[in-house]
């Protein structure tokens, strides 16, 4: 048996203003065409399949869009779990409905045991014989499993975490051996694994375990491949077949760095799992122009893509003193370029950096360092300040909030990255050295 395994889709995100609902749409595409060429008989999506937990209209046409077509295939099934972006019960709601085509979602888990069975989703073929049982675990948050915080003693809170999930991947392993013995087992996850760095995520999603140290050893042995999300890089977990397949499409300018894939799995009838990662066409360049003014306009003015999307675009411009025309500047050099409307490229993000460093700033305005005026910050440059100034973490959680309170863009979450990345992404331009190195 063949699948294929992918996760943290986010429909509906945008990227500091730019909608990534072409990106997605060119993916999903993409995807269908790999599902028919490879042969795949079953497709997995480990959770956050919507970057917001009410997604709009279009986000949510794309994904049935997708579901009705990928039903109309050759596959014999097709498994979502919901993620800690997703709503539960928007996903569970059509749950009956798409079952009867296939698709077979689970959006959240009960905290009553008897009813994990739900989790459960055999994969049959052509003859109605069971091929695989998929054990359809999604987020969990840990109250579902009966963990609370143990105040003073957070190493025996991070074993008793362990513990629950062992329990609930056993159980399942053992209900679903019991009533389809001598059939591969594949299980699913949204969580965060060994392995992970803190370049990997920005939100904590269990916060008795906020290092995200849940081991390998928490899979039960019987399954023969491990299908997880919410981490945005592929890579396996330990030395068991217990992968992440990352987000296909990158969502910010540090997942730009690396290639997007995602995963085939074929797996004997002993249960041997033999994983290759198949790589995403790039579809968008998102581009970081480093430098002086100067610099910066000249390579805006020159930037060329061969990706089907038209590049997004962050500047980090060195200046001596606060220069409030930068953003201007560039985006006149933007006007001036001969692309069109729908081929040239978006700047995103426009910020400003001493050319020598300086004392912070103190509270009050302060004309030596780099501090705006208030008329040039937006209410979120403000809120932002304001957390950093009362040591409030500034978690995904809490922005989304702010934006939803203001009528932001709560899909783009995290503070803008600070990142290099590599040459095919980024166009790169210091200041010209002194000397010869």
């Amino acid at each position: 048996m063949r699948l294929l395994h992918t996760s943290d889709w986010h429909l509906g995100a945008t990227l500091d203003g730019v909608s990534r609902e072409p990106d997605h749409a060119r993916f999903l595409d993409w995807l269908l065409e790999t599902l028919e060429h490879e042969e795949v008989d079953v497709l997995v999506v480990a959770g956050d399949v919507f970057d917001i937990a009410q997604p709009s209209a279009e986000a949510q046409r794309q994904y049935y869009r997708f579901l009705a077509r990928a039903a109309a295939s050759r596959m014999a099934g097709v498994v979502v779990v919901g993620g800690n972006h997703d709503s539960a019960s928007r996903l569970d709601a059509p749950a009956e409905v798409l079952g009867s085509l296939d698709v077979h979602v689970v959006g959240g888990l009960e905290a009553d045991p008897e009813r994990w069975d739900r989790c459960l989703l055999p994969i049959r073929d052509g003859d109605g014989r069971v091929m695989a049982v998929v054990a359809a675990v999604p987020f969990v948050h840990e109250y579902r499993l009966g963990v609370r915080a143990t105040r003073g003693d957070e190493k025996a809170t991070r074993h008793e975490l362990r513990l629950a999930f062992t329990r609930l991947y056993r159980r399942l392993a053992d209900r679903a051996s019991g009533r389809w013995p001598g059939v591969p087992l594949i299980a699913t996850g949204h969580l965060t694994a060994v392995g992970a760095t803190p370049d990997d995520y920005i939100t904590h999603i269990h916060q008795v375990d906020r290092a995200g140290t849940l081991p390998a050893s928490i899979f039960d042995r019987r399954f023969s491949y491990v299908a997880l999300g919410h981490i945005h890089r592929a890579f396996a977990v330990g030395d068991r077949p217990v992968w992440y397949s990352g987000s296909p499409v990158p969502l910010r300018l540090k997942e730009a760095e690396t290639p997007r894939h995602v995963l085939l799995v074929d797996i004997a009838a002993d249960g041997e799992a033999r994983v290759e990662r198949r790589e995403v066409p790039r579809f968008r360049d998102l581009v970081l122009l480093e430098g002086d003014r100067g610099q910066v306009e000249e390579g805006l003015a020159a930037l060329s893509s061969d990706a089907p999307l038209p590049p997004i675009v962050y500047a980090r411009v060195t200046v001596d003193g606060y220069d409030p025309g930068v953003q201007a500047a560039l985006q006149e050099v933007l006007a001036q370029r001969d692309d069109g409307d729908d081929a040239r490229p978006h700047l995103a993000g426009v910020r400003q950096q001493a050319a020598a460093p300086v004392a912070a700033p103190s509270p009050v305005a302060d004309d030596e360092g780099l501090r705006p005026s208030l008329r040039d910050l937006t209410p979120e440059d403000v809120f932002r300040r304001l957390c950093a100034d009362r040591g409030e973490p500034l978690e995904d959680d809490l922005l989304a909030a702010f934006r939803d309170l203001v009528g932001g863009p709560s899909e783009a979450l995290g503070p803008a990255p600070e990142v290099r990345a590599t040459p095919q992404q980024v166009l790169l331009l210091p200041p010209e050295p002194a000397e010869e190195p």
